[in-house]
């Protein structure tokens, strides 16, 4: 009879527990590597520029500004709808582009610069023009209602 109580049950065999294989241990070399102590030279003398020489950066360009301010004066002249005041923006962005090119900047941010305030003023003074005409066009109607007239 066994421990508890039932006579016709076999007894299981004992599973055989399973180890997991060890793995090799691997050791480093006992040679140390050198580096080769090798220092970096110059060359002695630069390379040949294939004809490419360039004048060094010295400071701000003159003119370079007065151009950047012509050209966003020319497109704010022409983008802003405000009477009187794209006006004005268009004819200092005149100045502001013939400015930049007296002083030597000929570059195409001053030329973009000079059309844009050119066309924006043209813009700007139909703009002006029509807000006028469209104002005394209202005031003549609206002035008998609001008298009585």
């Amino acid at each position: 009879m066994n421990p508890q109580g039932n006579q016709n049950q076999p007894q299981q065999p004992q599973q055989p527990q399973y180890q997991q294989p060890q793995q090799p241990q691997y050791q480093q070399p006992q040679q140390q590597y050198q580096q080769p102590q090798q220092q970096y030279q110059q060359p002695q003398q630069p390379y040949p520029s294939h004809g490419h020489d360039y004048p060094p950066h010295h400071g701000p360009v003159p003119g370079k500004g007065q151009a950047i301010a012509a050209l966003v004066l020319g497109i704010c002249a022409m983008v802003i709808p405000i009477p009187y005041l794209d006006v004005v923006m268009g004819i200092i962005g005149i100045v502001m582009a013939v400015m930049a090119r007296k002083a030597g900047y000929r570059r195409g941010l001053a030329t973009a610069g000079l059309v844009l305030s050119i066309i924006g003023l043209v813009f700007a003074v139909w703009f002006t023009l029509s807000f006028i005409a469209c104002m005394n066009i209202v005031d003549t109607f609206v002035d008998p209602w609001i008298w009585g007239w």
